[in-house]
């Protein structure tokens, strides 16, 4: 695919995975995350398209300079923004990277009883919205936006013990490019 056309195309398909597609009130170039704009049933992210365009931008990177690693994203909700970024990486032809979606797929735990935390922090377990996702959804959602699953690891369960088993069980692993969100300061440091 030419570079034009696979440019378009990956606009096309950041679009319908963000949910711009079905609305025509969404489709601002807000960074900013737009709750009326979110139709649940299609929307795999919460991101504008300035965040998603930046996540492609630090991928494709990578990949020109040859830094070696995957690319991780923590916090994943829905996978949208992890879907787009494995999706520009197919269409550069890379095949020896892989995108690691790594997420409670529980919501946000509630915060620790001692340390540092926000008053964000305190409430942001009970945002509804965010329990709103589960693995095998996000798995299901990628195989109907033609992902291959052996491009995708899902790492699941929260940061402070799913990340440091993942390393342990992946001695060798590396990042090139890492996304941190989620959600509240005390999981973006354990991340």
């Amino acid at each position: 695919m030419e570079h034009g056309m696979a440019s378009h195309f990956l606009a096309f398909y950041r679009d319908a995975v963000q949910g711009s597609l079905w609305s025509s009130a969404c489709r601002s170039p807000s960074s900013a995350w737009q709750p009326e704009c979110l139709d649940h049933s299609h929307t795999l992210s919460m991101a504008g398209t300035p965040k998603a365009d930046h996540f492609i931008a630090l991928a494709a990177k990578a990949v020109s300079d040859s830094v070696k690693g995957d690319i991780v994203e923590c916090g994943v909700w829905r996978g949208g923004l992890s879907f787009i970024v494995a999706k520009a990486l197919e269409l550069q032809g890379v095949e020896d990277r892989q995108v690691v979606l790594a997420d409670s797929f529980a919501g946000i735990p509630p915060p620790p009883k001692t340390g540092r935390f926000s008053a964000q922090d305190q409430g942001a377990h009970g945002i509804t919205l965010l329990h709103d996702n589960s693995a095998a959804a996000v798995q299901d959602a990628a195989v109907r936006f033609h992902l291959d699953p052996k491009r995708l690891q899902f790492v699941v369960g929260f940061f402070n013990e799913s990340l440091p088993a993942l390393v342990a069980a992946q001695p060798n692993l590396r990042f090139a490019v890492v996304r941190l969100d989620g959600d509240t300061y005390f999981s973006t440091m354990d991340a």
